[in-house]
């Protein structure tokens, strides 16, 4: 089946919400003006500390992680994905547009699923639906000695939770590596993200899919899938779309989200979605309604609180 991005916008604002979202590194860069890289050229930058790339190159992404925490080590490695992933995001920097545009998108969504490994750029994302404590769902720390770590909620509302498969730096376990693929394959938390989308649609934005594990597991589950749509400028694997029964549609990264975002408010005649967009505007959030990062019980974890998203203007 063929569609334009119009097509989609349209189908997707009327007849066709509640799908599931998967959100990639484009989302993030998106919201962040680029200063959070894309996987290749984080690549590149971790290539470039450990003092240069061998002339052998892995066409796999978890295959080359693996070989650059063998060479940096766990560490030092965990300590590079923090100050490019995490440490690179300044609040203040983030695009208000952007930022509002995913808010309604997520708005018109049954289910979040964000494939990066902070989440800052992700926490706004729910406050469409009324805000309240934001649930991140992904790994936790857990040993024979240690107890599951608890993340406290605040009274009232409870967002509609994002969930991780990757992980969060600072919660728990991250899959970035093969060793952590195969650790991981076949936990609830790696299959989750295509489980959210059976018996409904997926909508896959900012997403190169060049993590064979999620083909892998698309093409595994896509009899009990609905229609699935990916997004992008470029489409580097073609035959595994064809075959998985993917519709890509071409759309420029800089139309992609306000796109989205104007065709949903333009059909919602209650307009509540633009209401929304208007609360998550960092310019309220950050006056008096801030994303609130505080520490929990446990190292391992974080509780990420988005505070009066329903507040009154004023």
């Amino acid at each position: 089946m063929k569609i334009s991005f119009d097509g989609l916008c349209e189908k997707l604002a009327t007849t066709a919400g509640g799908f599931t979202v998967w959100l990639g590194a484009g989302a993030s860069m998106a919201v962040t003006g680029g200063a959070t890289p894309t996987w290749t050229t984080l690549v590149d930058q971790l290539w470039q500390v450990s003092g240069g790339r061998p002339s052998e190159r892995f066409p796999d992404m978890p295959q080359e992680l693996e070989r650059l925490a063998s060479k940096l080590g766990h560490r030092q490695f965990r300590r590079l994905l923090r100050q490019l992933l995490v440490e690179s995001i300044q609040p203040g920097r983030l695009s208000p547009e952007v930022l509002a545009a995913q808010a309604v998108i997520a708005g018109r969504a049954g289910s979040i699923v964000s494939f990066n490994i902070e989440p800052h750029t992700a926490s706004p994302l729910p406050a469409a639906r009324g805000g309240g404590t934001l649930l991140l769902r992904t790994f936790l720390g857990k040993s024979p000695v240690t107890p599951y770590p608890k993340i406290d909620t605040a009274p009232g509302l409870i967002s509609t939770p994002i969930y991780f498969p990757h992980g969060l730096l600072r919660m728990g376990n991250v899959v970035m590596t093969e060793s952590e693929y195969m650790r991981h394959r076949g936990s609830i938390a790696v299959t989750t993200a295509v489980h959210l989308a059976i018996g409904g649609d997926l909508l896959i934005l900012g997403m190169s899919m060049a993590d064979r594990y999620l083909r892998e597991a698309l093409l595994a589950n896509r009899d009990w899938l609905g229609e699935i749509y990916w997004t992008g400028t470029t489409f580097p694997f073609s035959e595994w779309a064809r075959v998985t029964r993917v519709t890509t549609i071409e759309v420029e990264h800089a139309r992609l989200w306000t796109g989205l975002a104007d065709a949903f408010m333009t059909h919602d005649t209650s307009g509540r979605l633009k209401e929304a967009r208007d609360l998550v505007l960092p310019s309220r959030l950050l006056d008096g309604r801030k994303i609130r990062l505080c520490d929990g019980h446990h190292r391992a974890g974080f509780a990420l609180t988005a505070i009066a998203a329903r507040h009154a203007p004023g």
